[in-house]
Parts: C-alpha cells; sequence; structure tokens
C-alpha cells in the first residue's frame, strides 16, 4: 500500500485513477495511463465485492502494466460491520457504508492537488454532474464522457483485449458493486441477488427488518402483483417470485455479441439494435465489430426500402433513419484512433414532414 505524499514533493501534482474493479474504470485508467504513465491507480477494498473481483484487477494489471494500489477503512471491514456498528443501511442522503469503506479512505489517501480520475461513462452523464457538484473543491477529470465512451463499449473493449468480465456482469448486473449494495432499490436488481447470492439477501432481509428499512421501489409491474402503488417501499422478504432475474447489460451482451451466428438477417439485427434502445446509433465499425457486418450502408438502404412499404411505428410515432458522418477515436487492435465514418440512427419525423419525407 502506498502512503500518500511519501515520495512527492509539496508542490507536485499527482494524477490518481479511482480503479472500482468495474469495466468502465478499467477503460478509463488505459486512457490516462496512455497520456500519462505515471498516474497511480487506485482500488478501496470494502472486503464486500465478489472474490472474482480478484482476479479481474490482476488482468487489468497485467494489461496495463501497472500495479494498483489497494486501501481500505481503517474503522470498519465491511458492509456488515457498517451498519452493525452505524445501525444504518441507507436514506435519502447516501449509505454510510460509501462513506466509511470509500470516501474516508479516498480522503485520507489524496493529496490536496491530486487530479481525480472516474470511470462515469457516456451514459452517466447526469452521475457525473451530480458527483462534480458534490465533490466541487477536487480537481475531476472523466475521460470517458470527453470521448464518449458508453458502458455497452468499455465492456466490448474489454472483450476484445482477451479480459473476461467480472462475475456480477454476466448474471445481468449493471455495475460491478458490493454484492447486495444497500443503495440498490430495484425489484430486478435484489431479484438477481436473491437468486444467485441467497445467503447475502437473506442477511439483508434480516438488517432491514431490524432497522425498519424499506429499500425496495417497486416498478408498475411488481406494484400490480402485490397490489399496491408504483415507487412505494417494501422490505426486501417482501418480494415476490417470479421477478426477471436478466438486466439490461446481459441481454445486450446476449444480443450483440454472442449471438452473432443466430438466424436473423443482417437488417433484423441492426433494426433491433436501433430500436431497443432509443436514440442509439450504430456506425459501420459497430457493425463489424457487434455482427461482422461488412455493408452496413447497404443494409441500411434496404431498410429505408423495406419502410416505404411497411412503415416502422412504435408507440403510434413513425420513425425514419437520420445519418451523419462523424470522426472519433475508436479501439482498432487494441489501439486507440482516429477515424471517419457514418453514423445511423432512428429519427422520429415531425407530423408536418409526414408528406414528401425522403427515406
Amino acid at each position: 500500500m502506498r502512503t500518500p505524499g511519501l515520495f512527492d514533493s509539496v508542490d507536485s501534482k499527482r494524477t490518481v485513477i479511482w480503479f472500482s474493479c468495474g469495466a468502465a474504470s478499467a477503460v478509463a485508467a488505459y486512457l490516462t495511463l496512455k497520456e500519462n504513465p505515471n498516474a497511480l491507480m487506485v482500488y478501496c477494498d470494502t472486503h464486500s465485492e465478489h472474490e472474482d473481483n480478484k482476479r479481474f484487477l490482476a488482468d487489468v494489471e497485467k494489461w496495463l502494466n501497472k500495479k494498483v494500489d489497494i486501501i481500505c477503512s481503517q474503522v470498519f471491514y465491511d458492509v456488515d460491520s457498517v451498519i452493525e456498528k452505524t445501525h444504518y443501511m441507507s436514506g435519502i442522503n447516501g449509505a454510510p457504508c460509501t462513506v466509511e469503506l470509500k470516501k474516508i479512505p479516498r480522503m485520507n489517501f489524496q493529496c490536496y492537488n491530486d487530479l481525480h480520475v472516474f470511470g462515469y461513462t457516456f451514459d452517466e452523464k447526469a452521475r457525473a454532474e451530480s458527483f462534480t457538484e458534490n465533490n466541487f473543491e477536487l480537481d475531476l477529470l472523466y475521460p470517458l464522457i470527453l470521448r464518449g465512451i458508453t458502458k455497452i463499449q468499455c465492456l466490448s473493449i474489454l472483450q476484445e483485449v482477451g479480459i473476461k468480465l467480472p462475475y456480477l456482469y454476466t448474471l445481468g448486473l449493471d455495475h460491478n458493486n458490493c454484492i447486495a449494495c444497500v443503495k440498490a432499490s430495484s425489484c430486478k436488481y435484489w431479484a438477481i441477488i436473491r437468486e444467485y447470492f441467497p445467503n447475502v439477501f437473506q442477511r439483508r432481509c434480516e438488517q432491514s427488518r431490524k432497522l425498519g428499512v424499506r429499500l425496495i421501489k417497486l416498478d408498475k409491474k411488481t406494484a400490480l402483483i402485490l397490489g399496491k402503488q408504483p415507487q412505494e417501499r417494501i422490505f426486501l422478504d417482501e418480494l415476490p417470485v417470479g421477478i426477471d432475474c436478466t438486466g439490461i447489460e446481459l441481454r445486450l451482451l446476449m444480443s450483440f455479441h454472442y449471438r452473432r451466428e443466430c438466424n436473423m438477417s443482417q437488417c433484423e439485427k441492426i433494426l433491433e439494435y436501433l430500436v431497443m434502445i432509443p436514440g442509439r446509433r450504430i456506425s459501420t465499425w459497430q457493425a463489424y465489430e457487434l455482427f461482422h457486418i461488412t455493408t452496413l450502408a447497404q443494409r441500411i438502404q434496404d431498410l429505408r426500402q423495406d419502410m416505404k412499404i411497411k412503415p416502422l411505428v412504435i408507440n403510434g410515432q413513425e420513425y425514419f433513419i437520420n445519418d451523419e458522418l462523424v470522426t472519433k477515436e475508436i479501439w482498432e487492435n487494441g489501439k486507440l484512433v482516429s477515424k471517419t465514418f457514418s453514423e445511423y440512427w432512428l429519427e422520429p419525423i415531425k407530423v408536418e414532414e409526414l408528406q414528401g419525407v425522403l427515406f
């Protein structure tokens, strides 16, 4: 473990990459180290994450040829110890385990003039903005947001360089946090925890009942099953059986990385990709990486012709395929290079444009 400031002069400025054992922070570390090989990589060990994180951390160290400094709380051992001693799980102001196991160790490690690098992705801009507001005293850098790199792209990048994704991602969880994170509130998240970590789930059930904490916020479907209102809070042990345990990340990975050889036509694959998440774009590079499609422009033209005959209507709104030429940094043979290519996306047709719109 590196002692902060031990080898630094008072005026030296360190770059500290806060590695979380997540895919995004790994890619953020790569980008940062490429520009500043002397940057530090630091991991706050909560002793509450999946044991596979040790393997993932070692794989990332080997990939980046960089040792990760591991720090931890000097007061609390893990999430359970924080709950036991503070008699608090989570609330509107967050969770004390985050403060005790991550924030305080980070504050003890950091120097006043450090540059802090975090792995917020382009689709987490709102979270990054909130973090910046709450930590205005820090000099912050978000390399993934600056380059427009999304969470799904981070997962793809790690697969490209041959790093096996952390175990929790393969279960469909969106983040590689502590097992049974007390800040999580979705029915789906806790259904996954109950399915794969029943002992931890049971422990959280007992803790939440003892402290009177209703961690789950009901979605519409689960509220209907229980005869309650959406957004109403329930205890963990009130979660009904039969909740879908497939997370969005796993569905996307199954659809766009592991199903390349399925019987869907190339046009069907492209359209599914665009429809699944509104506003999503696909480029010639992505079409090849995801589906091994080398003729995206022709497939887009085919789709446009089909849509002339049978318009694409989603929730009563008609869409067309728009496009533009862009220049971005992308991954090619494990390196970041600048490329110019076309991007395509679904755009709603305005009512006044329905007559005479050209596909």
